[in-house]
């Protein structure tokens, strides 16, 4: 993409299929966003979704271009947002995302709510006080929670989603049973869970969980998903899957 500021760079992915708009330096998208995406499409969520802490747009655009439609993508910082504009522009999406330049805390000033049959968030990771805060303002409140915390989160999507809408959220491992309490306290069941390894035969050091507004089916634990194949560093086949659903 040309004409980009020199604090922007254009990411490829999926062998150029894919263009993501972020920051040189700062904070950047992970496979960690590429995983949740997978889990939102494969667990066939639907639109009229949005997206907390959209970040660069990297999932937004992601569900977009697999059908997903009236997406709405919440983010505050101004780079993260100026990032997302473009990232939806090179996408061509501009007619199925919509951006919401607000504080996550504050959307019941800006959005109606019970109106998204999905939310979706990869969240700051860390409370404040645990772990090395980044020396970049933007890395550091991407993920430790400065502007939003776990229950911050949780609050919106309750004010978003109506009685069976679905959240779906990542976050380290460590933060399981907490998650868990915390959805069960903001009447947020979960319905879906699946543990995340960076390989066979590693400690799992994610978890992804479906959550229904109010009521929902039993709870499912799907098999550990792994990252990386066996013996290598390529990826394993849920990156193929999704890279099929945005060319579906």
């Amino acid at each position: 993409m040309t004409g980009l500021p020199p604090h922007l760079e254009e990411t490829v992915i999926f062998d150029g299929r894919f263009q993501c708009i972020q920051p040189r330096c700062g904070f950047r998208f992970s496979v960690d966003a590429l995983l949740l995406a997978w889990f939102v499409l494969r667990n066939g969520a639907g639109g009229p979704f949005c997206e907390l802490g959209a970040g660069s747009g990297v999932i937004s655009a992601l569900l977009a271009r697999s059908g997903m439609a009236d997406g709405v993508a919440v983010e505050l910082d101004s780079t993260m947002l100026e990032a997302l504009n473009r990232t939806i522009s090179c996408n061509g999406l501009e007619r199925s995302i919509t951006v919401c330049p607000n504080d996550l805390r504050e959307l019941r000033d800006v959005l109606d709510g019970d109106t998204f049959r999905t939310v979706v968030a990869n969240p700051p990771y860390f409370p404040v006080g645990e772990g090395r805060v980044n020396a970049s303002a933007a890395d550091a409140g991407a993920r430790h929670e400065f502007t939003c915390t776990m229950s911050d989160v949780l609050a919106a999507s309750r004010f978003l989603l109506p009685d069976r809408g679905r959240l779906f959220l990542i976050y380290p491992a460590l933060r399981l049973a907490e998650c868990l309490s915390s959805l069960e306290t903001c009447e947020l069941r979960p319905t879906r869970l699946q543990l995340v390894h960076p390989r066979a035969g590693r400690r799992a050091s994610h978890f992804i969980v479906e959550a229904a507004m109010r009521e929902g089916p039993e709870l499912v634990v799907e098999s550990p998903q792994v990252i990386h194949a066996d013996g290598t560093s390529a990826y394993g086949g849920w990156y193929e899957e999704l890279l099929g659903r945005i060319e579906e």
